[in-house]
């Protein structure tokens, strides 16, 4: 430059090359010499097609949804300008009649440029104002952008709203990033999931010691606590309002979207509570638009929340005024506490020492205590049987009496302590939430490990687990049901479940005796009883 502009050799002193950024668009706009093989670059092998939209088209679409909670593009991630474009690209030639299966490059898997695929819009609703080729591709100028499930979504609020960066910084490119930005665009139309998203802003997770280290990249917490991770504990945090619910076809969702009123089929029970599980495991319940994890219904707080109006194509979003917090963090202030479970067997405890109505069974929890099983880590749904069915099992002989399990001359204890852990179901936390299916998941009836490990090597069992079968009981407004499993070899069973012939093998319903909320864990109130025995009849035939 210098030789051919001598005249303008003192101002020539740098040169500028511009570059587009190749991890953030599909394929780099100088498209002319491309090819997918080492040929050297002289042969075209593919074609491209871009889809251009009017000025006025894009101006309205960042003035109404991009820009929508800022005025300053500055402000949001560059992976926002760039995905936008992507939205309008394509490696491929698309045709007019491809044009409603042919996606573009947003996302790994891309995303239909018509927005549902097959079943949506064709090529002539598509607002092609003029079409033409260029040396490696079609150009079609359209009078509206091609939309994407990204900004669409409900994460959409999440990438857009710069007072939700935090969140946006902990889940980009995550699994439930992957899920809540999944949608009709990706191809998940008539089978896919509706997604309650609730929150919280960066003001409030900064309010709870929260900060972003850009130097280390990672989450840090100004309380002084050893006790956990500050990314385990804002994971924890965003995951807790998070609920997903499946379509599965013409099996509609219990979609969360009413936190106001309890479903109609807990009939006012429970106070008015409605109950759910969120995208972590953890329980909380709802009425009047507030929300209670554990640790609020402890700290005697609530959470305030308020949908979001934006038609959001895959759910719905709430903002939220508080933390819904899984342990108590106002009552124990900075303190580690505040930032841990307490002990489930606290929790389990408690609840037998204030419910004179299963005493029973706190005399056989404080006989067998050594012997029952219980992992902090695990998720626990606590069945507690009344005094009424546990002499129910002591009269059919399944269960021993106290007194004989306090002797424990023929190893009553153990049989007594086996009894009681086919009570503790490990793995989910079940809510009776009056709902169609079995929630988190979307089933009819779902089966679940218990405490209760049989060994009996004549007959192969070595620490076999035992189940249990959960079920709504449809014919009684939804309420929660336990029945006991067998374990089987063929056409054989090993291990045979009993239940109560007398009771229901249905939760009791009522807020001081069901739904009881605490870490990882719920107690029910148990018109029935579990229990697990060897099949003797073929020990006997071996």
């Amino acid at each position: 430059y210098k030789k051919v502009y001598p005249e303008m050799e003192a101002e020539l002193n740098k040169v500028y090359s511009k570059v587009y950024s190749s991890l953030q668009l599909a394929y780099p706009f100088n498209l002319e010499r491309f090819s997918t093989v080492d040929d050297g670059g002289t042969l075209e092998t593919n074609s491209f097609t871009l889809f251009l939209p009017t000025d006025a088209a894009i101006k309205d679409y960042f003035d109404n949804t991009i820009l929508r909670y800022t005025d300053d593009l500055n402000n949001l991630p560059s992976t926002v300008l760039s995905s936008f474009v992507n939205a309008h690209m394509s490696r491929k030639l698309v045709w007019p009649s491809k044009y409603k299966t042919a996606k573009n490059h947003v996302g790994t898997e891309g995303e239909f440029f018509n927005g549902s695929g097959s079943k949506g819009p064709d090529f002539s609703e598509a607002g092609i104002i003029s079409s033409e080729f260029a040396s490696n591709g079609i150009i079609y100028q359209t009078s509206n952008v091609i939309k994407t499930g990204l900004f669409e979504s409900v994460y959409g609020r999440i990438l857009l709203d710069p007072s939700y960066s935090y969140v946006n910084i902990l889940l980009n490119g995550s699994t439930l990033y992957e899920k809540l930005t999944t949608s009709q665009y990706t191809g998940y139309s008539a089978d896919g999931y509706n997604y309650t998203v609730i929150i919280p802003d960066n003001n409030i997770l900064e309010e709870d010691g929260f900060s972003f280290n850009s130097t280390t990249s990672s989450f840090e917490n100004s309380v002084n606590s050893t006790a956990i991770n500050p990314t385990t504990r804002i994971s924890r945090l965003v995951n807790s309002g998070i609920f997903i619910r499946e379509v599965n076809g013409d099996m509609m969702p219990d979609k969360m979207d009413d936190f106001m009123s309890q479903p109609a089929a807990l009939g006012g029970e429970y106070d008015g509570y409605g109950f759910a599980v969120n995208y972590y495991g953890d329980m909380i319940r709802y009425k009047n638009n507030q929300i209670q994890g554990v640790g609020n219904i402890q700290d005697g707080t609530v959470v305030n929340i308020k949908k979001d109006d934006y038609p959001y194509c895959n759910g719905q979003f709430y903002t939220t005024d508080k933390l819904i917090n899984y342990s108590p963090r106002d009552t124990y202030g900075a303190m580690d506490t505040a930032w841990v479970d307490a002990k489930v067997t606290t929790f389990l405890y408690d609840y037998l020492k204030n419910n004179s109505d299963v005493s029973i069974f706190k005399q056989y929890y404080e006989a067998c205590v050594g012997e029952l099983e219980f992992n902090t880590s695990y998720f626990y749904t606590f069945i507690i049987p009344t005094n009424e069915r546990m002499n129910e099992a002591i009269d059919r002989g399944l269960l021993p009496t106290i007194e004989n399990v306090s002797a424990n001359e023929n190893g009553e204890l153990f049989t007594a302590a086996a009894f009681l852990n086919s009570h503790f179901l490990n793995g989910g936390v079940y809510p009776d939430d009056g709902m169609n299916n079995i929630y988190p998941g979307n089933y009819r009836y779902y089966s679940t490990s218990t405490s209760n490990k049989i060994t009996e090597a004549k007959l192969d069992l070595v620490f076999a687990k035992t189940y249990v079968k959960v079920q709504k009981n449809g014919i009684d407004n939804n309420k929660l049901q336990f029945k006991a499993m067998d374990i089987e070899n063929g056409a054989n069973s090993t291990v045979i479940g009993y239940d109560s012939q007398e009771g229901s093998n249905c939760v009791i319903r009522g807020l001081e005796f069901s739904n009881v909320m605490g870490p990882k864990a719920v107690i029910h109130k148990f018109d029935g009883f579990i229990y697990h025995k060897v099949n003797e009849s073929l020990i006997n035939k071996n």
